[in-house]
């Protein structure tokens, strides 16, 4: 029997609250862990809620922004002295990204020669599609970063290198399947993929829960998990459940910090 879970370590958006952390969900196959996006204090999480830095298969990240990444080199970190890690372990980041991932974790000393396990550091893109024993994933580019420098010229001018890619990622288990929406420019980014998935792990931050749940009232989806929360609507759970149930969508639940996701 194949055990699946999710646990989400961080449901806020890029302005943590009092009780949410920045987004970071671990995704929990038999014994190998697969973790979505590292905002911090991820590794704290991990600790906290009794997950084992050594089960970490592989870390996939969607795009380059601190809420979704800055809590990875503590994580590094924390498997190099508390976990005394020495398994091979992967890290997937946008094409673009690839150098300077790894020199901001050199200038940080976690180099190879300290780390005491090797990290390889790989590129994502919309042409490459991982899989292993336990999952195959694919990664559907969006606008959420294409779309900052075009609002800003300044900022597309003065900094062009900064325009890497960010993702969705599809998740395929040996009998559920799973969208991870990360963070979108607008919601129709998901149409190619959305339908007949079995959980959504979807963003409320850069569009109203109007928008969200009217897009998703037509959609074929079993279970839909609300999370990367804009301040504006946390700890207003009920209130989003009733304004779901105005759209006719009752298999929805708002995530929250440290909520392990059975299925």
């Amino acid at each position: 029997m194949i055990n699946y879970s999710c646990h989400l370590l961080g449901t806020a958006s890029g302005i943590p609250t009092k009780t949410r952390n920045n987004v970071s969900i671990v995704l929990a196959v038999n014994n190998d862990y697969y973790i979505l996006d590292a905002g911090e204090p991820c590794a704290a999480s991990m600790l906290r809620n009794g997950l084992d830095y050594n089960k970490v298969k592989a870390i996939f990240i969607s795009h380059m922004d601190a809420d979704h990444f800055a809590g990875l080199p503590m994580l590094i970190k924390s498997m190099i002295l508390w976990a005394r890690r020495r398994k091979p372990l992967k890290l997937f980041v946008p094409r673009g990204a690839v150098a300077d991932v790894k020199n901001c974790l050199a200038m940080m000393y976690l180099v190879d020669e300290a780390r005491g396990f090797r990290l390889d550091i790989l590129p994502l893109s919309e042409e490459f599609e991982y899989w292993d024993n336990n999952i195959s994933m694919t990664f559907h580019g969006n606008r959420h970063i294409k779309n900052r420098f075009c609002r800003n010229p300044a900022l597309k001018d003065k900094y062009p290198d900064l325009q890497k890619e960010s993702f969705s990622f599809c998740i395929v288990l040996k009998n559920r399947e799973m969208v991870y929406s990360g963070d979108l420019a607008c919601l129709e980014e998901m149409d190619a993929f959305i339908n007949g998935t079995d959980i959504l792990l979807c963003e409320l931050a850069h569009f109203t829960p109007e928008m969200l749940f009217q897009y998703l009232s037509d959609k074929s989806v079993k279970r839909i998990i609300c999370l990367h929360f804009h301040p504006d609507w946390d700890d207003r759970n009920a209130e989003l459940l009733e304004l779901a149930s105005k759209y006719g969508i009752k298999n929805i639940e708002m995530g929250r910090d440290n909520l392990q996701i059975n299925f």
